[in-house]
């Protein structure tokens, strides 16, 4: 065995982000961006609810009443809103936006560079920036010139004064002014570093490495290959999944160089210090990320795996037991504000037996799940009040008596937001909002107040921005009721945010698996995405529920044929005696810590549930906002709109048949009039 003596630098997957400029991007519990400093210090407050973006080169683009604009670090406005999508920031002083279906590129004082034009751009590399049109691919200068036209089906960012690209189904490289430098003969081919860059000639041979010339300089032997960082460069081969190589081809033996005790610094500027096993980090470390952050204690084949800590920049501290770089066991969170929680977790999640005592002196004792209490537990205000009982979600479930006022206000505002969607189902919007924003304004924090707003605002208003803030609060409201999150997903699908959606419908299926819409909307989704097999699939789960919709038959029937084209058959569906498990994309828990390869410890959710209004006599204004709130109302009343649960009869005057009954009839309509098969293109 030999100590470690050198340092080798190679891409690690999950490496945390880091401090790019003097803040950074924070998101609270209530989902609103604000920028934190690098000691983790708020500088910007948490008010942009919608979108913003890391700071690149001063700026950063933020999101208000359906528009983005950019501002400075002191939180000034420099470009007004008025672009509809941004993307990646500014890069070489220029920034990439989208304007009336097209996008452009502007400077940092919010001139057009270069005209709205394009289908899609890229950011700046050495002076250059990728962009398309009908499909094939250019460069423009940073003057807004098209210097290389777009001819090309598909182009990576210029390196060392050359950019691969690809045409005729094969890969070669130019120059700044469209010359051809190598030849196109290649079946991939990366970009240059260092002066070589990774080529493969046919698909079913390896990967080797040619000079600026096009020579070959490595001859293809490796499996994958990747660029040269500091003279080495990381590749496989057939016997070895990993190994480092030199610019002569030769394999570096890891095992020998990385096995004892050293120190490694990587690309990322991010050091390890501490045990190594054949070139990975196991025993004991300390790691230190660019951004601050540091980890020390026991690792495992680069997984954080036993005892350890690990320092946030922002202040947060984790001490306990780990297991593959999750909080695994016992330990005990600290936060910057004085909070602290001790107990047991589960795959990052505060899950088990735990104490969480927060900076203003309240507690909560008991039985944890996913961040919630769950279970048995008391929570016990700072003024002495005390809550002791079972709790769900971080909801206390038992029956809770409100003064008067209270109760009269919620009922008022109840029946002001079950009127307004009366109308809406009549189709008269006029009437329906005003009582919508009537109910809002008796009781801010409703259910059914919200969630009427954010129906009529998608639908009448057309701002899914602003419905989608309302679903949002609904939710936090009563995140067991379906019908929020079903509405959500439609203004997503509108605001052509698939990922969100596909999220959404995955929640309202697991609160209610009798859900027609969520069927025929996901089935739409997949349909758009090519996937028809899948799109079909979902089609029939809606015939299951609704054999008669016609809505569903023309989905189910279209996505049949485009998916088995060889096999159209001319006999009629016959519905199937049960409905099908959904399965699709059911991950959808938002607050769990499961992702990357390194905890992101401030990505772990706050608990703010909220104490009853009546013990609440310090904190009226600021804590029940998350409460969950009961009501009187009749069944007959509940009938007129929807019912909460999922729906017993298959009669036409059903609760759900009226509440959906004017989005079937759109949606039919849309069907009609689009053959594409997805609703809002």
């Amino acid at each position: 065995m030999k100590t470690l003596t050198i340092v080798l630098l190679f891409v690690l997957f999950g490496v945390s982000a880091t401090f790019a400029q003097n803040l950074k991007l924070d998101k609270d519990t209530a989902g609103n961006y604000g920028y934190i400093n690098r000691k983790g210090v708020l500088k910007i407050p948490h008010k942009y609810n919608m979108f913003a973006n890391e700071f690149s080169e001063g700026l950063a683009a933020v999101y208000n009443d359906g528009k983005y604009g950019f501002i400075d670090e002191n939180d000034k406005l420099v470009i007004p809103y008025q672009y509809s999508e941004v993307l990646f920031g500014f890069s070489e002083g220029l920034a990439t936006v989208k304007q009336n279906g097209k996008w452009g590129y502007i400077d940092k004082k919010g001139n057009q560079v270069a005209p709205f034009l394009y289908d899609f751009t890229y950011g700046f590399d050495e002076g250059m920036a990728a962009v398309n049109q009908g499909d094939k691919w250019g460069f423009i200068d940073r003057t807004g010139k098209l210097v290389i036209p777009c001819i090309y089906e598909s182009v990576y960012s210029f390196r060392e004064g050359l950019v691969s690209v690809k045409q005729n189904n094969k890969w070669g490289y130019i120059d700044k002014t469209g010359k051809q430098v190598v030849p196109f003969v290649y079946d991939d081919a990366g970009s240059f570093n260092e002066g070589l860059a990774a080529v493969q000639p046919t698909h079913d041979k390896g990967f080797g490495y040619i000079n600026q010339k096009g020579e070959m300089a490595i001859p293809v032997q490796f499996k994958t290959a990747y660029s040269f960082e500091d003279g080495i460069a990381m590749a496989s081969t057939e016997t070895k999944s990993y190994v480092h190589i030199d610019k002569a081809g030769k394999i570096i033996d890891v095992n020998n160089q990385t096995t004892g005790k050293g120190k490694y610094r990587f690309r990322t500027g991010d050091v390890y210090d501490g045990d190594i096993l054949n070139g990975k980090r196991t025993g004991k470390g300390k790691n230190v990320w660019t951004n601050g952050d540091v980890y020390d204690g026991d690792w495992v084949y680069d997984k954080m795996t036993g005892k350890g800590k690990k320092v946030l920049a922002n202040g947060n501290v984790y001490e306990g037991d780990w297991n593959d770089n999750l909080l695994n066991g016992k330990g005990k969170y600290t936060w910057a504000d004085g909070a602290v929680y001790e107990g047991d977790w589960v795959n990052g999640n505060m899950t088990g037996k735990g104490k969480l005592k927060w900076a203003n002196g309240d507690v909560y004792t008991g039985d944890w799940k996913d961040n919630e209490p769950n279970g048995k537990g008391i929570f016990t205000k700072k003024n002495g009040a005390v809550k002791n009982g079972d709790w769900a979600n971080g909801i206390f479930t038992s029956s809770v008596k409100q003064p008067a006022t209270v109760a009269t206000k919620i009922n008022t505002a109840d029946a002001a937001a079950q009127k307004a969607l009366v109308f809406r189902n009549e189709g008269n919007y006029t009437a329906a909002l005003p009582e919508a924003q009537k109910a809002l304004k008796l009781s801010p924090n409703n259910f059914l107040a919200l969630f009427a707003n954010g129906v009529l605002y998608a639908e009448y208003e057309k701002n899914n921005a602003k419905a989608i803030t309302f679903y949002a609060k609904a939710i936090a409201v009563n995140g067991n009721d379906f019908r929020p999150f079903v509405f959500r997903a439609y203004s997503y699908v509108d605001s052509k945010n698939m990922v969100e959606a596909q999220k959404d419908l995955d929640k309202a299926i697991a609160l209610n698996p009798k859900c027609f819409d969520c069927f025929t909307l996901r089935s739409q989704i997949l349909g758009k995405a090519q996937k028809w097999a899948e799109a079909k699939d979902q089609a029939q789960l809606a015939l299951n529920l609704k054999p008669n919709s016609e809505r569903a038959k023309s989905l189910y029937e279209m996505y049949k044929n485009l998916a088995e084209p060889e096999t159209i058959s001319a006999k009629p569906y016959v519905k199937k005696e049960e409905p099908q498990t959904v399965s699709y994309n059911n991950n959808t828990s938002s607050n769990k810590y499961t992702s990357g390869d390194y905890a992101d410890l401030s990505k772990i959710k706050r608990v703010t549930f909220a104490f009853d209004k009546d013990y609440d006599d310090e904190d009226n204004n600021n804590s029940n906002s998350n409460r969950k709130r009961r009501t009187s109302l009749s069944q007959s009343d509940m009938d007129n709109i929807i019912r909460s649960n999922s729906p017993s009869s298959s009669s036409s005057s059903s609760g759900y048949d009226n509440w959906f009954r004017e989005r079937d009839r759109q949606s039919d309509r849309d069907y009609k009039r689009k053959n594409d098969g997805y609703r809002g293109y």
